[in-house]
């Protein structure tokens, strides 16, 4: 089964997914089959800080250890409208790293995010955070797409990135808050600010 987390679940759309069922084809028409199979390979875990839902994890996805054993780790990771509501630059930093070292390589991270947060805010732009997730952080960036209101990334650990702790040396403008926009009033102070050590694995 395709190893899934969803960080910050506000309801049940994959976990459901994942249990349901259908009943299994036989190649003879004649005979009955009642057994069920799951419609979707799926292995979902789920959660959020405050669990809303059965089945949803509380847990806090910034306190989760990584995993050295490269096969435990997963293969998709969804992380939708989450990284907005992560309150200081540094943690947010902190969970793109650690959205990298929960997958596997070759493993694929679904990001989105509003969109004003990185045309409206003064310390970051569309190209900076596209910078930061791929010479920074290290993704591979596999789709962009971009709507009215939501910004959105699939992102992939590249394959030949076999090691949890790397010797990623980073560009200063990834790691302190600074002005990139001037000359008008921004809505918002969005931005990351990446720690060399959890980019390389330490956390």
């Amino acid at each position: 089964n395709l190893k899934l987390l969803e960080v910050g679940a506000i309801n049940r759309e994959l976990l459901d997914a994942a249990s349901k069922t259908r009943p299994r084809k036989s190649g003879n028409k004649d005979v009955c089959v009642s057994e069920e199979v799951p419609v979707y390979r799926l292995d979902v875990r789920s959660i959020d800080l405050r669990s809303s839902q059965p089945g949803i994890e509380e847990a806090d996805f910034l306190q989760l250890p990584i995993l050295r054993d490269s096969s435990s780790r997963y293969d998709a990771i969804v992380c939708s409208m989450v990284i907005n509501c992560v309150t200081t630059p540094e943690d947010r930093g902190r969970m793109l790293a650690s959205l990298f070292h929960h997958l596997r390589p070759g493993g694929l991270c679904f990001l989105t995010l509003p969109r004003l947060c990185l045309t409206q805010s003064a310390r970051t732009s569309p190209e900076h955070f596209r910078l930061m997730l791929t010479e920074g952080v290290g993704f591979e960036v596999e789709r962009c797409r971009e709507s009215p209101k939501v910004q959105f990334y699939v992102l992939e650990r590249p394959v030949a990135d076999l090691d949890v702790q790397r010797n990623r040396v980073l560009d200063s403008r990834f790691t302190k808050i600074t002005i990139i926009n001037r000359g008008k009033k921004y809505r918002n102070e969005f931005c990351c600010v990446l720690d060399e050590k959890q980019v390389n694995g330490v956390f």
